[in-house]
């Protein structure tokens, strides 16, 4: 069985078209790390978007947590 995948929603707090990762921030103020070979869409992510992705946690780094299979969640919201 599968475990079930749990998504959350934050916006791009940091970005950079030359780097292939990107900051998000969720709405608890919390720090995302999303590496582009995790989003499914034109890099990199425009700051007005809603971005929906899995988040993982990553002790010991600078970002808590890790962005896996994100997308931008449709109608720009």
């Amino acid at each position: 069985m599968f475990p079930v995948m749990h998504f959350e929603k934050g916006r791009v707090k940091w970005s950079h078209p030359k780097k292939p990762f990107c900051i998000l921030t969720m709405e608890s103020g919390r720090d995302v790390f999303l590496h582009q070979n995790d989003f499914a869409g034109e890099w990199p992510p425009r700051y007005y978007k809603l971005i929906r992705f899995e988040a993982v946690e990553t002790p010991g780094q600078k970002c808590p947590f890790k962005a896996l299979n994100a997308e931008v969640c449709g109608g720009g919201q």
